[in-house]
């Protein structure tokens, strides 16, 4: 199990540049998971690099890599304003 996950993580590496965020398995492949490695789960946390989801075997037959969404750039501010804010504004300028 250990071996598709990483399989995963490297197939959304190559296809867009960067870790993923998750990877999200059901609840049969976190128990095979335990079971192959059963020392990652003892004692101290491991970072793996990666997050763990546990969903429902219809939400992930297969293990799967989650992005994180894009976050919109913001607009560049002008040289000379820091920021700008009116009272009464829902957002900055």
């Amino acid at each position: 199990m250990l071996s598709q996950i990483l399989s995963v993580i490297e197939g959304f590496e190559r296809t867009h540049g960067c870790p993923p965020a998750a990877v999200c398995l059901n609840t049969r492949h976190m128990l095979e998971l335990m079971d192959e490695w059963a020392d990652l789960f003892d004692g101290q946390p491991l970072a793996l690099g990666v997050r763990l989801v546990v969903v429902a075997e219809s939400e992930a037959p297969l293990p799967q890599a989650l992005g994180a969404p894009a976050r919109p750039r913001a607009p560049e501010p002008d040289a000379d304003v820091l920021l700008a804010w009116t009272p009464g504004q829902q957002s900055f300028a």
